[in-house]
């Protein structure tokens, strides 16, 4: 096999000067400054791990962004949990209303009115829609936690026979039921 003759070598001194360069300018700059092509350049960089400080700040700014989603998807979870537990709590409390009350009067006649306020039990579709608000939230809460949202969720695992046997149970579960992911009831 013969040596590619186009192909050049580069001192170590000349790399490390030009990957130096690549850090803080980049590949075109680095090229030009020491008359190597920028694709050998970048390749190097690639090679020794090496980014431009716009790379690594980029890096920095996604990752605070990152962790700043993270924040605000936890905010939001406490804030979800804090109504859903509202909504639970007003299942059993007095219902409390204004209502317009007409005193006297006949159909010829103008009667008065009053505003009144009335108390009263939810009714059951009233706490219906209050447990369907609550379980939505917590659904939500899961989502944003990474928590499982469905029957079928898994904890993430390391173990690859757990993971195998759970997904057989699944697989197993989907036939049964028609493909549908759900057990048949």
């Amino acid at each position: 096999m013969t040596a590619n003759p186009s192909r050049r070598a580069w001192s170590p001194e000349i790399r490390a000067a030009a990957l130096a360069t690549f850090r803080t300018e980049g590949a075109d700059a680095a090229s030009q400054a020491h008359g190597i092509p920028a694709g050998t350049v970048r390749s190097w960089a690639r090679n020794d791990g090496v980014v431009t400080e716009l790379e690594s700040k980029a890096t920095a700014a996604v990752a605070a962004a990152r962790l700043s989603l993270e924040q605000r998807k936890t905010a939001l979870a406490d804030r979800l949990l804090v109504e859903a537990n509202r909504e639970l709590d007003l299942m059993r409390e007095p219902y409390h209303e204004e209502k317009i009350v007409t005193l006297g009067g006949t159909p010829t006649t103008q009667g008065s009115w009053e505003v009144a306020e009335v108390s009263r039990d939810a009714t059951p579709g009233e706490r219906k829609t209050m447990m369907t608000t609550a379980a939505i939230a917590i659904d939500k809460v899961q989502v944003l936690t990474g928590g499982a949202t469905a029957r079928f969720g898994m904890e993430p695992t390391k173990d690859p026979q757990v993971e195998e046997t759970a997904m057989r149970i699944i697989r197993g579960l989907a036939v049964y039921d028609g493909g549908r992911g759900e057990a048949a009831s």
